[in-house]
């Protein structure tokens, strides 16, 4: 054999191996599709808004926010200035709703479980006679499942004649109740 023949073989055979070296190697680098779900975005938007409604058809959230990124398989939005409505509808069986706006500099919503909110949280009514007409903490948990409000930290609740402050607020709003540690109320007479 020629020296040129014999070149020839080894370079194709060292090509050969070389091919079947990268496909092994590009075969050992391939990161799970539940591994690519839980480190990366479903989706990311700016100037995100949806809504949000229970198995019967009522509106339950309203979501706007400065930007948001989603993650599916958690369920998680991660929010920057988030506004929210959330529906409560004190008779399960009726339509009537009693709907509560909640802002925060940032936040963040397990759908269907949980909301957290950081910053200039705010809580207030927008129906009718309500007996409180604002909250404000800097920061909030929102068991969505048991519909239970809470918060170690100090908390401002104002209402028509009265402006409260405490530490460690538990509110149920299905049984309308509100539990707050160390309160000092100011009550101002109409």
């Amino acid at each position: 054999m020629s020296v040129t023949l014999r070149s020839f073989i080894l370079s194709l055979l060292l090509i050969i191996a070389a091919a079947i070296f990268y496909r092994w190697s590009a075969m050992q680098q391939t990161v799970p599709r539940e591994e690519i779900l839980e480190r990366y975005p479903s989706f990311t938007a700016v100037g995100f808004s949806g809504d949000n409604f229970d198995a019967d058809g009522r509106l339950i959230h309203h979501v706007e926010a400065q930007s948001v990124v989603y993650y599916k398989n958690r369920g998680l939005l991660n929010m920057v200035k988030p506004y929210g409505i959330y529906y409560n509808y004190p008779d399960p069986q009726s339509r009537r709703q009693e709907p509560w706006q909640l802002t925060a500099d940032e936040g963040s919503m397990v759908m269907g479980q949980e909301a957290q909110l950081k910053g200039h949280v705010t809580m207030t009514p927008l129906f009718e006679n309500p007996e409180i007409t604002s909250a404000e903490t800097a920061y909030l948990h929102f068991d969505l499942e048991k519909n239970l409000i809470t918060t170690p930290d100090k908390i401002t609740i104002t209402g028509p004649n009265f402006v409260n402050y405490g530490t460690g607020l538990k509110a149920d709003l299905t049984e309308k109740k509100i539990y707050l540690g160390d309160p000092h109320a100011r009550y101002e007479p109409d």
